[in-house]
């Protein structure tokens, strides 16, 4: 998140962010997402696994875009408290305004 945050004070407001991250990895520095105020576009690799939370909980907070390799998710920050999103095989509850995965059958 250091980095992230590094990249977005020398860049111009307008650009678009993309960060590439390992979808099945937790983000070093979660905590310093609260830090950021522009919408960022995350690429989740590999492409056809879980998405972990963290990155969804980026993306809503952010505003931004989730990519997988099947679909782009454009709207995750339109789920409301109690919603649901469903990526891949994996299902996602907004409890509080933080995904969790869904464990409900």
């Amino acid at each position: 998140m250091e980095a992230l945050i590094s990249g977005l004070n020398v860049n111009k407001p307008h650009h678009v962010t993309v960060l590439i991250v390992d979808g099945n990895s937790e983000m070093r520095d979660y905590e310093l997402h609260k830090e950021i105020d522009r919408p960022i576009h995350v690429i989740s690799c590999p492409q056809w696994a879980k998405v972990h939370p963290q990155y969804l909980n980026l993306v809503y907070q952010t505003k931004g875009v989730l990519h997988t390799r099947y679909q782009d998710y454009e709207n995750i920050h339109e789920v409301k408290d109690g919603g649901t999103i469903k990526i891949g095989v994996q299902k996602y509850l907004l409890k509080d305004g933080v995904f969790v995965l869904d464990e409900s059958k």
